[in-house]
């Protein structure tokens, strides 16, 4: 993987929604939201190094 760092703050956020969830017996659409942000992060990232956005 070209950036590990990326999987695994991808990896925290997704766990951390999943335990939010399963402790508010929380809805699918809940747990996506939560990990919005830190995916945005990554492809804004993404995009920029690829030069498809300034």
């Amino acid at each position: 993987m070209a950036h590990p760092e990326e999987r695994e703050q991808y990896a925290a956020a997704k766990f951390a929604s999943a335990e939010q969830s399963n402790a508010e017996c929380g809805r699918v659409m809940d747990y996506n939201q939560r990990k919005q942000p830190v995916i945005r992060d990554i492809l804004e990232r993404m995009f920029r190094a690829h030069g498809l956005i300034d």
